[in-house]
């Protein structure tokens, strides 16, 4: 059974034999009632800056810190992530990678892999076993910190040609079949340009029809994620979020452009 305790920094308390009340305890409790208990703790998502210094929770006897984490806005700065490294490195301490999907960003971008003889021979309260072993051992030569990043860790320097690099950075990894998606828009958006040099049309009357399509385009994807989020109910509240905004926003906008085309193209001026 694992728990997570929200003291002066949330940490993951595992390898128990069941829930015990960690509410108005402090830390040093904690900690040892969960090694009494034969479990593990581990200091998550410390680089936050909202818990105590480092050495605090060293002291306290905890088994390891998070030293990557892809929940919403917890990147870091990496001299910041060499800091823990290093620490965890002087004091035997181990390092692990957290998750923190609570429905937004990436479900699943960081692993902790693990090597453990004869895993595929093991049933799954072995398996529980020996993984409680290695994290109480804090045997960091048998878990590796894997992560998925599609994109580099930026700092604050350079902001001003920040947005240039960034275009360049996307520019460079397209494959094959987004470059044809961009070749196509460019085109047609070069076609449309001399369509509409070449025939006149006034401004007034593109826009309120491009308006409803927007509005139409915004409606059909916010039905495609409420379909999504009944299909991921009870693991995401993503889709459902965006579905209701996108719903919302696009039957307002739907209307005022309905309104708009009547005005315009439809109402009869008396004269």
């Amino acid at each position: 059974v694992g728990q997570e305790h929200s003291g002066s920094n949330h940490m993951s308390l595992l390898g128990l034999n069941g829930t015990f009340g960690t509410k108005n305890k402090p830390d040093s409790v904690i900690v040892n009632l969960v090694h009494k208990n034969g479990g593990a703790v581990l200091v998550n998502h410390w680089f936050d800056g909202k818990g105590k210094a480092k050495e605090f929770y060293k002291d306290l006897g905890v088994d390891g810190f998070e030293i990557e984490n892809v929940g919403k806005e917890l990147y870091y700065d990496r001299e910041l992530f060499k800091e823990i490294k290093q620490f965890c490195e002087d004091h035997k301490l181990l390092m692990v990678g957290g998750l923190d999907f609570h429905g937004y960003g990436r479900a699943c971008a960081v692993w902790n892999a693990f090597t453990i003889p004869n895993w595929d021979t093991m049933d799954l309260v072995s398996r529980e076993n020996a993984i409680l072993e290695v994290l109480r051992a804090r045997d960091q030569d048998r878990v590796k910190v894997l992560m998925y990043n599609d994109r580099p860790f930026y700092d604050s320097s350079n902001l001003v040609f920040r947005p240039f690099i960034t275009m360049i950075n996307y520019f460079r990894t397209l494959n094959f079949y987004q470059v044809l998606s961009w070749c196509f828009w460019l085109i047609l958006v070069q076609l449309l340009w001399n369509f509409k040099r070449r025939h006149f049309v006034a401004i007034r009357k593109i826009i309120a029809p491009a308006g409803l399509l927007s509005a139409l385009f915004l409606v059909g994807l916010g039905l495609y994620y409420w379909v999504r989020a009944n299909a991921v109910k009870g693991y995401s509240d993503l889709f459902t979020e965006y579905s209701s905004l996108l719903l919302i926003i696009g039957s307002v906008f739907m209307g005022y452009s309905l309104v708009v085309i009547y005005i315009r193209f439809f109402r009869t001026v008396k004269k």
